[in-house]
């Protein structure tokens, strides 16, 4: 029924968090105890004199060694919004990643829908995505081979055509007289390797462009991997709640072969 895939993606999601939570909590009590060694008394007694006599020598010391001592390195500042996005290639390429997690959830809530009305009922309609998740797990595999032949910002643009061609297959506006499901399948499948210029080179090109950015202004370099980890959730999620949100909206006004045209113009635009 209705509730049963959300009880087993839940149950597997608890299972998941318990099973990581354990191992790592062993992981963790282990590392603690191997990296504090037990201290009999006369290591104790030998450190302490050791730590008395350093303070006495201390002491003894001119007062600029003192104030030399007492100097700490300046920590570097952490990034911040105002920064990274004031990098223009930061910018389109975190548009980039939205529009690929846009494209990805665009026609989950319509997609039915038209299957249905090709006879394709509900419990059938799932393996249709095989096809998308197939060209996204084969191109993302081989996406670091793919960065090495041509540089990524091509590949985002090309990324873009893709999607264009993609939508205009689905919504089979220009094709009238193919079958509908082919086209789909095709189209599927071609959106895959659309999301992965999108998204997979978008997010190489945004990281490699705040790492150089953080060392050219002296940033704690440190903190590049946690904020980059933070605006990357931040695009996958805008992107990927604005999709259903647009798709059906404007299935309602234009129907569906025009929904995914509107989709395939906007890449187009945004493309040139």
């Amino acid at each position: 029924g209705y509730m049963l895939p959300y009880f087993v993606l839940g149950s597997v999601f608890i299972t998941l968090a318990a099973t990581f939570y354990f191992t790592h909590a062993f992981e963790d009590a282990e590392d603690s105890v191997s990296d504090s060694p037990i201290l009999d008394n006369s290591e104790e007694l030998r450190l302490s004199s050791r730590s008395l006599q350093r303070l006495s020598d201390d002491s003894n010391k001119p007062e600029n060694e003192h104030s030399s001592l007492k100097e700490q390195p300046i920590k570097p500042e952490s990034i911040t919004h105002k920064f990274a996005f004031s990098i223009p290639i930061v910018k389109y390429s975190c548009l980039s990643i939205v529009i690929s997690n846009l494209c990805q959830s665009y026609l989950d809530p319509i997609m039915a829908m038209k299957l249905y009305d090709y006879g394709i009922m509900a419990d059938k309609s799932g393996y249709v995505f095989i096809f998308y998740v197939m060209s996204y797990s084969f191109f993302g595999f081989l996406g670091g081979h793919i960065a090495q032949l041509a540089a990524k910002r091509t590949l985002i643009l090309s990324g873009y055509l893709i999607g264009c061609v993609t939508f205009c297959l689905i919504g089979h506006e220009f094709f009238v007289g193919a079958d509908f499901l082919v086209l789909v399948v095709g189209g599927l499948f071609l959106n895959g390797l659309s999301c992965v210029c999108h998204n997979l080179f978008a997010t190489m090109l945004v990281k490699a462009e705040l790492m150089e950015a953080a060392e050219r202004h002296g940033l704690d370099k440190g903190s590049v991997g946690g904020y980059f980890g933070g605006l990357k959730s931040s695009c996958n999620l805008i992107g990927g709640f604005l999709g259903p949100l647009i798709s059906s909206y404007l299935y309602l006004q234009l129907g569906f072969e025009l929904t995914c045209i509107s989709l395939a113009a906007f890449e187009l635009v945004y493309f040139c």
